[in-house]
């Protein structure tokens, strides 16, 4: 074999170099790469690294992730000649950093890092459509099942590029395992071992000349049975409220009923029931990978706790309706509260019905509610009453001295049951109800037996007076 010392020509993107070599010289010093030939270029075109200290038995460069083909003799100290490398990834950036190692060592970048940009040629690729070539699933598959994916679009084979590698892109990343077929310039077939997580992906393709194509696959990952609903996060949040209900008309047309006075009145400024309660929020941002536009493939969503005394569960529905629907739900005190017909010469009253909604704040946006009213076993009817009025809500029995603890559930459309992420505890509160404004209506609201007023306490106290009994209805008594 004849050995050239001496030097050695190199042709660089049309120039041709002189570059001295010494045989046998040995590197004094770190190496340095202090420039690129070029700082742009095609894959496959011919760069030189300049430098120093760059012999070496071992030369590695790399740009970005992908390693380069050095073509010229190790003993060069000033120039590496290398080959412009395909993109390791195409999801790499067109420009990308370039290191040099000489012998395992890191060379040094005294004018800064040496920087290299992809020139890709036009016309770009371009992916239109995708198939899996099954007719039964034309553009989904079965989790962790081998699939070929058949890419059709223009510009795959122009300018001598040829697509090398596929990405499918989503809950994971997956590498095609390779080309399945030739390639033209209008489809591509690839081939893959399987996608381990359902839900929606992107393919994306490589090309030999550094480009890259890519298209959306919604949805296109599925399990047999559908993906299970996904908790993300559960809330049961308790809050002291407040409340202050107007009885006046209530107690004035019952005070009627009673006597068949029609104009008994109050005293300014009327009859008030007042008192405060726990309000508790419970929440849970649900998702659903199988969901469809339009369409939440959420079936049921709970919150379940086990009733304290009683001991067996009980499961309160969450929804996510903005509070759009409606139940019906009964008064609970002894006087009748809707007097919207009552007239003076009908002064009867009839039970109020309330129509109860879940709190939801705003419909669609996964998030699925339930509002509750924490009260005491032994709270006044009319607080219980004068709450469902101002926040038409659940309720929950639940003594001040006691607690339950939640656990959140959600079934999708193909019966896949997901529990939540924690079991949140509730301490009961503690209610207060009291009435204000006119002594006498405030005594007879809150007497036992609304159905035989005055009890004897209210006997003597001021208010309610009418043309009949104008020192008033309990002073008359």
């Amino acid at each position: 074999m004849n050995r050239i010392v001496g030097i050695v020509a190199v042709v660089a993107i049309g120039i041709l170099t002189t570059i001295p070599l010494h045989a046998g010289a040995i590197s004094s010093g770190p190496p340095m790469a202090q420039r690129l030939s070029v700082d742009s270029g095609l894959v496959g075109q011919t760069v030189l690294i300049e430098g120093r200290n760059l012999a070496g038995a071992d030369r590695v460069v790399r740009f970005g992730g992908a390693s380069a083909s050095v073509g010229n003799s190790g003993r060069s100290r000033e120039v590496i000649v290398v080959e412009v490398p395909g993109r390791n990834d195409p999801r790499d950036p067109e420009t990308v950093t370039v290191t040099v190692f000489v012998n395992g060592q890191e060379a040094e970048y005294p004018n800064g890092p040496l920087q290299f940009r992809y020139e890709v040629p036009r016309p770009y690729p371009i992916i239109e459509d995708y198939g899996t070539g099954d007719p039964q699933s034309p553009q989904s598959v079965l989790v962790a099942q081998p699939f070929e994916i058949h890419l059709t679009g223009a510009h795959f084979t122009t300018g001598h590029r040829v697509p090398v590698t596929c990405l499918a892109i989503g809950p994971t990343t997956e590498k095609a395992t390779g080309l399945a077929g030739e390639p033209t310039d209008t489809e591509v077939t690839f081939g893959f071992a399987g996608l381990q997580y359902p839900g929606s992906y992107q393919f994306l393709v490589g090309f030999s000349d550094g480009s890259t194509a890519a298209i959306a696959a919604p949805r296109f990952a599925y399990r047999l049975f559908g993906s299970p609903p996904v908790i993300q996060q559960v809330e049961a949040a308790s809050t002291t409220e407040s409340v202050s209900c107007d009885f006046t008309k209530i107690v004035e047309l019952g005070v009627c009923a009673f006597t068949g006075m029609p104009d008994v009145r109050a005293l300014p400024p009327g009859v008030f029931i007042e008192g405060s309660y726990t309000g508790l929020r419970l929440s849970a941002l649900i998702s659903d990978p199988d969901a469809a536009p339009g369409r939440s493939d959420i079936l049921l969503a709970t919150a379940s706790y086990l009733a304290p005394v009683l001991s067996y569960e009980i499961s309160l529905l969450l929804v996510d309706d903005g509070s759009s629907v409606a139940s019906p739900s009964q008064q609970q005190a002894g006087w009748l509260e809707d007097c919207s017909d009552a007239s003076p010469d009908a002064c009867a009253c009839r039970p109020l019905d309330f129509a109860l909604t879940s709190g939801d704040a705003a419909s669609g946006d996964d998030r699925y509610t339930r509002e509750v009213a924490l009260v005491n076993p032994t709270t006044n009817s009319l607080l219980l009453d004068c709450i469902t009025k101002q926040s038409p809500r659940t309720r929950i029995l639940l003594a001040h001295d006691d607690s339950i603890v939640f656990s959140f559930e959600a079934v999708d459309r193909e019966g896949n049951l997901t529990f939540g992420p924690a079991r949140p505890s509730v301490a009961g509160g503690t209610d207060v109800v009291g009435c204000a404004g006119d002594p006498c209506g405030c005594c007879l609201l809150l007497s036992p037996d609304p159905a035989a007023p005055p009890p004897t306490g209210c006997s003597g106290l001021e208010g309610m007076p009418s043309s009949a009994l104008p020192g008033g209805f309990c002073r008359s008594f």
